[in-house]
């Protein structure tokens, strides 16, 4: 629809002007006030969610919808996480939930250091869901006791709506030492949640 401009002294039936008006600007409102009658490619801007949405003529979706959105979850440690063993363990403050809209798609990755107290261990992250089912995994080569060996991994997924949680778990898969995640505040360890753009 081309931008409406009136004509100085011009009368306008009100069902013009709202028509008009409604097409031109973004409503501000509540998500449960969104408008009862929308028309297709309206804007709203929801207060309590501080979503911009768009009304695509049959549902309100998040505006705009063909672009990737960004970080949606992040979390990072800047202190070492130590006694590492054959036990999976969560990785403490390595833990995201966000919640994730239909038909878009996520990439959930992980960066950290580790390093072993016997020479040749071996150690293991894993990304997985709160259950946890184990979504991907990192498996650095051999440790040695003088250098933390960097490493990360990631998962893309779609299909996914409602509350979702990704979290970091640790173990040693070789070797008999103990393993420490190395973290600072010059290279935290971190899991990201980002959306990539719809699925």
């Amino acid at each position: 629809m081309p931008l409406f401009s009136a004509v100085a002294g011009q009368a306008l039936p009100a069902a013009t002007y709202n028509l008009n008006v409604r097409n031109q600007v973004i409503t501000t409102c509540t998500a449960a006030t969104r408008p009862a009658t929308p028309v297709e490619g309206q804007h709203i801007y929801e207060t309590d969610t501080d979503l911009l949405q768009v009304w695509n003529g049959s549902a309100w979706q998040r505006a705009p919808w063909n672009v990737s959105w960004g970080t949606v979850g992040y979390a990072q440690v800047t202190a070492n996480q130590g006694s590492i063993s054959t036990t999976l363990i969560d990785l403490t403050g390595l833990t995201v939930t966000w919640v994730a809209v239909t038909g878009r798609r996520y990439r959930t990755s992980c960066y950290f250091n580790m390093i072993g107290n016997t020479a040749a261990d071996i150690g293991e992250v894993l990304i997985t869901d709160a259950v946890p089912t184990q979504l991907s995994a990192a498996v650095p080569p051999p440790i040695n006791t003088t250098y933390a060996w960097s490493s990360g991994c990631s998962v893309v997924e779609s299909g996914l709506s409602g509350s979702r949680t990704r979290k970091l778990m640790v173990r040693r898969i070789g070797g008999a030492g103990l393993l420490t995640v190395n973290a600072s505040a010059i290279t935290p360890a971190y899991i990201l949640v980002e959306d990539i753009g719809p699925s």
